[in-house]
């Protein structure tokens, strides 16, 4: 065993009174995680677990605009990045491993350790397969084409790591065995983890698990089992924020909150930092007057409109990007209209959007036909959940449809740059010193 000196991490956390946002206090002993307590509070480390997960996709999309100014002052990768350059090297690939041999120290820590008891065993196991398993759905979103069943055995995937030994080879699996890992990691982490409510909602529970499973399937254009995953964490934990209840502010929401399946956080920095992130005129313009998202989630200076619906509870780059009922709902709506059910996708629709209405104030007769209620699930879903890093993954899956597919544009300096659906430039460069040091096959873009 590869000895690896980790900081233990007490699990207690306490929210500051003056921000509400969760901090970890550190142990002051450098230990090797051995016992329970040691494991649980390597799969407690908030920063390494929770918020480590890259903005790249979040800072390729087409929720937000920069001015000339502020593409200008960024670096030369954040400016590259923007205007979707050719030589963009991924950020948060190193993090993202990390995250993963942490997880796999833990596993292997189990194997070593028999006498700890069932429960305990099966709520650290479950705990690392869904970090494990979320790790690698969230970099197979950056650094590997779109799902395609049709090409999944030949197309190259990600490296799978079983071990926390930092020097093992890294190698490229396929497309199809890398979404085959994520889903058994996933699944196994289902059975184990316990259906209540975690004591932190940065721990993952069977509706996490349940959910993770849900977006799997959902990228995979599996709508029948991401509709039943959706409604097995639905079962679980369904609860909605009434925004009719919540007062407007600077920071509208609080971390933690009642919609939240599982807390995670984007690492920040770039071009989403929240002077740069004006958003954009045409997704603005889709909130209407009764749409209590507008003002909630949105806030207008010197010509701009700027975001402030972070459920992180900061108006910050370190944006909230984790899992919440009110997406598993939309995820649940979208695939009972593409298997033809629109009465019973609107249904679903409709209870998300009495929350998201004043005084209950929303269209409720249902557009006629099933791909205009399809269309209208999908803007509700590109209304909800904008700056958490879903409209990436949305716009790779979805640009396979012809009548979905979404053609990209940003405006520098007088010259337009366009991203076409199911361009290479929606698979970002491997970065260089891991393509150095392993050999491995670098993403054509």
């Amino acid at each position: 065993m590869i000895k690896i000196k980790l900081l233990l991490l007490v699990a207690s956390f306490s929210i500051c009174a003056c921000n509400q946002y969760l901090e970890l206090k550190p142990d002051k002993t450098m230990v090797l995680p051995e016992t329970e307590q040691d494991m649980q509070a390597l799969l407690d480390n908030v920063n390494f677990m929770n918020a480590a997960e890259s903005s790249l996709g979040e800072m390729a999309a087409d929720n937000y605009y920069l001015t000339d100014n502020d593409w200008q002052s960024l670096d030369i990768n954040d400016r590259e990045l923007y205007i979707w350059g050719k030589d963009v090297f991924g950020t948060g690939w190193g993090s993202n491993y990390r995250t993963i041999m942490y997880a796999n120290t833990v596993l292997e820590t189990l194997e070593k350790n028999p006498s700890i008891d069932i429960t305990a065993r099966n709520r650290l196991r479950g705990g690392a397969l869904f970090f494990r398993g979320n790790t690698l759905f969230q970099l197979a979103q950056l650094y590997m084409l779109p799902y395609d069943k049709d090409i999944a055995a030949t197309a190259p995937g990600l490296p799978l790591k079983f071990t926390a030994a930092i020097d093992d080879p890294s190698v490229r699996s396929s497309m199809e065995k890398t979404y085959s890992q994520i889903e058994m990691d996933l699944r196994e982490a289902a059975v184990l983890l316990p259906e209540e409510k975690p004591l932190f909602p940065t721990r993952p529970n069977k509706a996490a698990a349940f959910a993770g499973l849900a977006r799997l399937h959902l990228v995979m254009a599996d709508f029948e089992q991401a509709e039943r995953f959706a409604d097995s964490s639905l079962m679980l934990q369904a609860t909605l924020i009434d925004y009719n209840q919540v007062i407007n502010s600077e920071t509208p929401f609080a971390p933690f909150n009642e919609e939240t399946i599982f807390y995670s956080r984007f690492s920040g920095g770039g071009t989403l930092s929240q002077s740069y992130r004006k958003v954009d005129t045409t997704l603005y313009t889709m909130y209407a007057d009764d749409d209590l998202r507008r003002t909630l989630f949105f806030r207008e200076q010197d010509g701009h409109v700027y975001f402030k619906g972070n459920y992180d509870g900061q108006n910050t780059s370190a944006l909230f990007n984790g899992i919440t009922s009110a997406e598993m709902l939309l995820t649940k709506a979208e695939c009972l209209a593409r298997k033809g059910k629109s009465s019973e996708a609107w249904n679903v629709l409709s209870e998300l959007l009495r929350s998201r209405y004043s005084n209950n104030n929303f269209n409720k007769v249902m557009p006629i036909g099933a791909t205009n209620v399809l269309n209208f699930v999908l803007n509700e879903r590109r209304k909800e959940l904008l700056f958490r890093g879903i409209r990436w993954i949305d716009l790779r899956r979805l640009n396979k449809e012809e009548n979905l597919a979404t053609v990209l544009t940003r405006n520098v300096l007088g010259k337009e740059y366009i991203l076409l659906p199911n361009s290479s430039r929606y698979v970002f460069l491997i970065p260089d010193d891991v393509i150095q040091q392993s050999g491995m096959e670098q993403n054509v873009r």
